[in-house]
């Protein structure tokens, strides 16, 4: 599977979005989706230290 697909699936596996959903965004939407995505799992693996995980 190439690039795209593995962005939708992240995408579509963190919102609960529909593949279709996923696989109409622009590159450049996808890619901000992305990020968001990154910051969240950040602000989380940051609260979770100190948590005894």
């Amino acid at each position: 599977m190439g690039p795209v697909y593995r962005e939708a699936a992240v995408i579509a596996f963190h919102f609960h979005w529909a593949k279709r959903e996923c696989m109409d965004l622009s590159r450049r939407e996808r890619r901000l989706w992305l990020e968001e995505i990154r910051k969240i799992n950040q602000e989380i693996a940051r609260s979770m230290k100190g948590k005894g995980r």
